[in-house]
């Protein structure tokens, strides 16, 4: 019996220790876990390096095309990965890192305009004629983009907390005091994986108190690198969504889902823009700026539900 304790007091020691030394490593680990699940489903991750342009995404499934465009901040697989293993039963999902974000890149100018410009590479890559948008918060303001100068080549557009041409600057301002910052480009670019607290607290409903160990690994992964270039896409959003006019696609199936609690972007300013593209409404009840965060469930099912 005591040859057992003495064995059992040993395994637990050697495991602890495993653990503790891994404790570094989890967001990564976390990564790989994500890329062999989405692998496992039919899933891929892919490259496409074209006119300067680095784009990486993750593509499955078969039958219409769905396009999901992630917001500002981690990548497509930490965004869209429930979204996508669901949507590829029925559909072909194709699911890019925004440029700047996770592994793509370009050479040339950070703004919108450049944004859309690498979607409509990666659709062409597939000779892709019509396709359903789905587009969250920043990814939300390409897909509107994308459907001002394209908008033969949507089938529908879901934009989830997302104003788009009804933004205004002003409210991104007064968000930017309540959480003790000058510009709305300091809380979303910082260069202090302690500060990447601040986004939780913006983009979730429920408190989520994150341990300062994955704060340094989330921001070493998704938020250190290209510092200027998402400066540049914040600095210059204003100016660009003049360009969307003030009905800038009526003619298109839109949907508009909401997080009733979202600090970011008021409810009122989301069904002013709903309102303003005859867009459906929905509100996903106790959910901040970022449902994934707060009710993934219910946020993936009303997502499928939409899908056509």
């Amino acid at each position: 019996m005591t040859r057992r304790f003495a064995f059992l007091y040993r395994f637990v020691g050697i495991l602890l220790t495993l653990i503790a030394l891994s404790g570094c490593q989890i967001v990564r680990w976390q990564q790989q876990s994500t890329k062999r699940k989405l692998s496992r489903h039919g899933v891929q991750s892919y490259q496409l390096n074209k006119d300067g342009f680095n784009i990486h995404f993750w593509k499955g499934g078969n039958g219409p095309v769905v396009l999901l465009l992630h917001g500002f901040g981690g990548d497509a697989a930490t965004t869209w990965k429930e979204e996508m293993l669901a949507l590829s039963k029925q559909f072909t999902v194709i699911a890019p890192d925004l440029l700047w974000f996770g592994k793509s890149s370009f050479s040339g100018e950070a703004s919108l305009n450049s944004q859309t410009r690498a979607i409509e590479l990666l659709l062409n890559e597939f000779q892709t004629e019509k396709v359903t948008m789905v587009g969250q918060s920043y990814g939300g303001f390409i897909a509107l983009d994308f459907c001002v100068k394209f908008p033969e080549r949507i089938q529908q557009v879901i934009f989830a907390n997302c104003p788009g041409h009804t933004f205004d600057y002003s409210e991104l301002e007064k968000v930017s005091s309540q959480f003790g910052v000058h510009t709305i480009d300091e809380l979303f670019v910082f260069d202090q994986p302690n500060q990447l607290q601040r986004l939780y607290d913006l983009a979730a409903f429920r408190s989520i108190k994150v341990p300062q160990a994955l704060l340094n690994q989330s921001f070493e992964l998704y938020f250190k690198d290209f510092p200027a270039q998402k400066r540049a896409l914040l600095t210059t959003l204003q100016a660009e969504k003049n360009r969307f006019g003030n009905n800038p696609i009526k003619s298109i199936p839109a949907h508009v889902v909401w997080g009733e609690y979202d600090e970011l972007f008021s409810v009122t300013s989301g069904k002013r823009f709903a309102d303003s593209i005859e867009g459906k409404w929905h509100i996903l009840k106790d959910c901040g700026h970022a449902p994934q965060l707060d009710n993934r469930k219910a946020f993936t099912k009303l997502i499928c539900e939409l899908v056509y």
